[in-house]
């Protein structure tokens, strides 16, 4: 593998991924709606194709030549219904078949936590296991779990309004399980996973939980659930670069997160 064509370059984890791919020596290659919102000192280290990958034509365009495709389109933060994550989907797929390109891995998630994002959580806390994981007596998020961080398990209170949620690894689960505000762009997730799984490449998918701007660490890779809470956009970026040239990832659904200590 010599070139790969990037599609989401500019995300949190697209980013990471040109990074790591860069780095090991390939030659990249990316599609983006707005050029400038590359780092300047990546933009005359990659191939740049201005277009939307909702275009059958820009997308044929940027995968002409590539050895593999990573795709980590998402929607800057807006869960309302949409499908343009799912045509983008389906349209690499058709111009991966037209130019005979067959390894593809795709990063299902959207949205990163923090505290610039927006409140998706409101209400009280009804349990607290030992974990650290706690339960929302909420409207819109009832059963939502979140993640506390802190050196034990104590008594405590705070503000329900403060807490923030992801829909990093939501086709782990059934649907009745998934926070309604979350259930459109969830939706249009598995419409991309229901074509790249009949796509008859060589495919691999991987469902994040909550990612971090940590540092990169180790981490777990698991076929069909998510091995843990949250992982690094740049340990993420790395192996959905990696995983193209490791067939022992094709065609399985992976979940992966950062080592517990």
């Amino acid at each position: 593998m010599k070139q790969i064509a990037i599609f989401g370059a500019t995300g949190q984890v697209g980013l990471w991924a040109t990074r790591k791919a860069l780095a090991l020596g390939l030659s990249v290659r990316v599609l983006l709606r707005e050029p400038t919102r590359l780092p300047e000192e990546l933009r005359s280290k990659v191939d740049v194709k201005q277009g939307d990958a909702t275009k059958l034509e820009d997308v044929q365009a940027t995968v002409e030549g590539v050895d593999a495709v990573l795709v980590a389109l998402g929607t800057r933060n807006d869960i309302s219904a949409s499908t343009t994550m799912s045509e983008g989907m389906r349209n690499i797929i058709t111009a991966m078949k037209s130019c005979g390109v067959d390894t593809v891995s795709v990063c299902l998630s959207v949205i990163k936590t923090d505290e610039s994002d927006v409140e998706v959580c409101s209400g009280v806390v009804v349990e607290v296991d030992i974990c650290g994981a706690v339960v929302l007596d909420i409207n819109r998020c009832e059963g939502t779990e979140v993640e506390l961080l802190g050196d034990s398990k104590v008594d405590c209170e705070f503000d329900g309004r403060k807490v923030l949620g992801d829909a990093g690894s939501f086709l782990f689960y059934d649907l009745d399980k998934i926070p309604p505000m979350f259930r459109h762009v969830t939706a249009d997730h598995q419409r991309m996973l229901d074509s790249i799984k009949g796509s008859g490449m060589k495919w691999i998918a991987v469902l994040p939980p909550h990612f971090t701007d940590s540092p990169s660490s180790k981490y777990t890779v698991k076929e069909g659930s998510s091995p843990g809470r949250t992982i690094t956009t740049q340990d993420l970026g790395q192996f959905l670069v990696e995983s193209l040239s490791l067939p022992q990832y094709y065609n399985k659904v992976l979940g992966i997160a950062t080592n517990m200590e």
